[in-house]
């Protein structure tokens, strides 16, 4: 109904508007992962996608993205061996996105066969967030004590709904005047500390800043990020 509109006010034609698919990886960065980003919480993703180009420089794309995240402090046990929580979570997100995007560097001949791009929007998404203590599912809010801190884990077996705020960029190649095969990678702002169920309150002796030295690189961040790599693929539909 948006791109419609936007046909309809701009005075666009309809070869401007495209579908198309797109599949990929999706992971996070929060609480159950030493690092920013690692490997073995990798998930696939896949979704729909509709682009409206509202000339050579800008274009507007809306999509429906199935996301997979998980985290599980047993992966990192032979790196980290005092690391014995034992938590797991997996979240099933489902994303609708609405997003800009601003299409420069663009080359080959008359800068039609690939250009560079970079977008940000906004975006809803639907989550269910299940969590495991020592491979035992959690059905209320339970305190877990690490290395002197205080964790609340707190799973949510209903479905949830919140606000993020997708960036990225990517590059299109142009195969065709019809169709665009694109990679590109973003990440999802303002989750907050929701996505892995774990919220650290602090310490049970000392200050939080003496006991945290303890701990490895990268554990108990204060905000969860999500994130989705992959290509995608769209054909003009007249």
């Amino acid at each position: 109904m948006v791109i419609a509109f936007a046909i309809s006010c701009l005075g666009l034609n309809a070869q401007d508007f495209s579908l198309g698919v797109n599949y990929g990886v999706s992971g996070y960065t929060g609480d159950l992962v030493p690092g920013s980003v690692d490997v073995l919480e990798l998930n696939r993703s896949y979704g729909i996608q509709a682009r409206l180009d509202l000339g050579r420089w800008f274009s507007v794309r809306s999509g429906l993205q199935h996301i997979a995240l998980s985290g599980d402090d047993y992966n990192y046990a032979s790196l980290i061996p005092y690391l014995d929580r034992g938590i797991s979570f997996q979240n099933d997100v489902w994303e609708l996105s609405a997003l800009l995007e601003i299409n420069l560097l663009r080359f080959g001949v008359n800068r039609t066969l690939s250009a560079a791009c970079f977008f940000g929007g906004i975006s809803g998404y639907s989550s269910k967030l299940q969590i495991q203590k020592d491979g035992l599912a959690l059905d209320e809010t339970t305190r877990v004590v690490f290395s002197d801190q205080i964790l609340r884990v707190e799973p949510s077996n209903n479905r949830n709904s919140h606000l993020a705020f997708p960036v990225g960029f990517g590059l299109k190649i142009f195969p065709s005047a019809k169709s665009c095969l694109e990679f590109r990678t973003g990440i999802r702002l303002g989750a907050g500390d929701t996505l892995d169920g774990v919220t650290y309150e602090g310490a049970l002796s000392g200050s939080p800043q003496e006991a945290m030295e303890t701990l490895p690189g990268g554990f108990l961040k204060d905000n969860d990020l999500y994130f989705f790599t992959g290509l995608a693929v769209s054909i003009r539909i007249f």
